[in-house]
């Protein structure tokens, strides 16, 4: 073999390996991309739970705060 055949069988083993690279890179950040969407969803799905768990606890707690208003109310009234 000469040192011409060697120059191109290496140029293309080179060429082959980085294509190889390549591939393996974007194979890799479409997995991640992948799993960054899924974890998104699962985010957004967690955000509004959360904001229906918030929202009821509000509402709990407005509703202590009218009924204590009225105990208020009342007591005082009672005791004038």
């Amino acid at each position: 073999m000469t040192e011409a055949q060697m120059l191109t069988v290496s140029y293309s083993l080179v060429a082959g390996l980085f294509f190889t690279l390549a591939a393996i890179i974007g194979w890799i950040g479409t997995r991640m991309m992948n799993k960054m969407d899924e974890m998104n969803h699962s985010i957004i799905i967690l955000a509004g739970d959360l904001h229906t768990r918030i929202n009821s606890q509000d509402t709990r707690l407005t509703r202590v705060e009218v009924r204590t208003e009225r105990l208020n109310d009342v007591l005082f009234q009672r005791s004038s």
